[in-house]
């Protein structure tokens, strides 16, 4: 069996996961948002060797055609080497970069995160093992990372945009286990049980492992950390309630709900009071974003969501007028002065601005306030004047069996408010999907980009439209 550092890798993130990769490669899913980011990683990995004078890349192709050719790069002296592979006793690995001296080997790897991580140091130590079992002598092993406070001028400063940190020291005692390690991946003769870990979120595996859960599964509870209730034996929420687990009140009305088929739980006087605050106009405001490892534009930061498309509707007090507006920028273009123009003109300054989860919504628009100082004051005023309907929710005021304890828009407006719109919506159905049709915007043209441009302003309107018609019904729910 072939086991490479991606390999050994996984293995320490989940047994499951590398056996899958091993005997079942075929069923696993790469998400959207998994996607991307393999994108930018590549990108980020692009953009480092470009640090590196006179790098000599070799080919991706089979495992001891590689290796051979890295010996002669070797052989002869070539500085820097991309992708350098080694291949000895079945166990396999690609360098990033490889740094070639008379006394040994130095190994560079490129990671698109702002910080390093734990698998960083399996990742080294496995390829360092392998080097050495080659016959080469390892001089540093480092990690090139991006700096998290980068920010843009009018040209990516390399030196400025990566922090390059060694780790060689660090990598000692992860090299003592990796011949025993991989001996137990070899002995693996069947797929391991189930077993929730916290990198189950980022694994293309994750839709396997758990398509056959329950709907009363405890991973299925709000709030609930179900790692150890898990391991503990317990699988569902009446094996929470027969081992008398604490659960917070609203986990517990949750359970109740699914269980006793309750009707609506209102909590009347403490939506009332969140109902009653609102100050008229009310305006509904949603983003759509997108964020970049490598920033696109000056003044523009690591990883920073810039907003490329928002709606906004507006209501006045007898609700006899609802009034629609929104925007939309191709991502090859710096959206950020447009939007705050956008913003400034279409949400007034009275009036309470409704969002759904505001964290997000006033972190964007804080960002542009602290980048464009003449509109900060307006800007500030804007979220001063915000509020969130997700607290209705999530504070508990409400709640229906079919949130399935889950109170995002997309759970809480079919249920609530009885409509399948978001399922009716053509191409872009959730925010995923919007962020991949704003990044494929400037590869499409006339017709093609029109209707995704059509549909990408459709799912926005409804998630401004959605906030709307859940606030009215909430205004129902009180005034009976």
């Amino acid at each position: 069996m072939l086991i490479s550092k991606s390999n050994y890798v996984s293995y320490h993130q989940c047994p499951k996961q590398f056996y899958l990769e091993k005997h079942n490669k075929d069923v696993s899913l790469f998400s959207m948002s998994l996607k991307r980011r393999i994108r930018m990683g590549n990108d980020v990995g692009l953009l480092a060797k470009s640090m590196f004078s006179g790098i000599k890349e070799v080919d991706y192709g089979e495992s001891k055609a590689m290796s051979k050719k890295t010996k002669s790069l070797i052989d002869l002296k070539v500085p820097y080497i991309s992708e350098a592979a080694f291949y000895i006793n079945d166990l396999f690995c690609a360098v990033d970069i490889l740094q070639v001296q008379d006394q040994g080997l130095i190994i560079y790897e490129v990671k698109s995160s702002s910080k390093i991580k734990k698998d960083y140091y399996k990742d080294l130590a496995f390829q360092t093992h392998v080097i050495q079992a080659a016959g080469y002598k390892v001089l540093d092993a480092f990690v090139i990372y991006v700096n998290k406070n980068y920010v843009r001028e009018d040209q990516i400063d390399l030196n400025s945009f990566f922090i390059i940190e060694s780790v060689l020291d660090q990598l000692d005692n992860h090299l003592l286990h990796v011949k025993k390690d991989v001996d137990k991946m070899r002995a693996m003769d069947e797929e391991p049980e189930f077993s929730p870990v916290s990198h189950c979120s980022n694994c293309s595996f994750n839709h396997y492992c758990y398509q056959d859960m329950p709907k009363d599964s405890i991973f299925n509870l709000y709030g609930f950390r179900a790692s150890k209730a898990y391991h503990d034996g317990m699988r569902n929420f009446q094996d929470l309630l027969d081992n008398q687990v604490s659960l917070t009140i609203k986990q517990k009305r949750q359970i109740d709900h699914f269980y006793l088929d309750q009707a609506m739980y209102i909590d009347h006087l403490s939506l009332f009071d969140f109902l009653n605050q609102m100050i008229y106009p009310l305006y509904f405001l949603d983003f759509e974003t997108l964020d970049f490892v490598i920033p696109n534009f000056k003044g523009s930061k690591v990883n920073q969501r810039l907003p490329y498309q928002a709606s906004i509707h507006y209501l006045n007090q007898n609700h006899s007028q609802l009034i629609h507006e929104d925007i939309l920028v191709l991502p090859d273009q710096d959206p950020r002065e447009r939007m705050i123009d956008f913003l400034i003109k279409n949400l007034g300054v009275k009036g309470h601005i409704m969002v759904y989860n505001q964290s997000f919504e006033k972190s964007i628009i804080k960002d542009l306030a602290n980048q464009y100082p003449q509109y900060k004051k307006a800007l500030l005023d804007i979220n001063q004047r915000i509020i969130d309907l997700y607290d209705v929710f999530k504070e508990g005021m409400v709640y229906m069996k079919e949130f399935e304890g889950s109170f995002s828009i997309k759970s809480v407006y079919p249920a609530l408010c009885q409509s399948d719109s978001y399922e009716k919506l053509d191409q872009v159905h959730h925010g995923v999907e919007a962020m991949e049709g704003l990044e494929r915007l400037s590869h499409l043209q006339g017709e093609e980009q029109g209707k995704l441009i059509k549909d990408l302003k459709a799912y926005c309107r409804l998630d401004t439209l959605s906030m709307v018609q859940i606030y009215v019904k909430l205004l129902e729910l009180i005034n009976g």
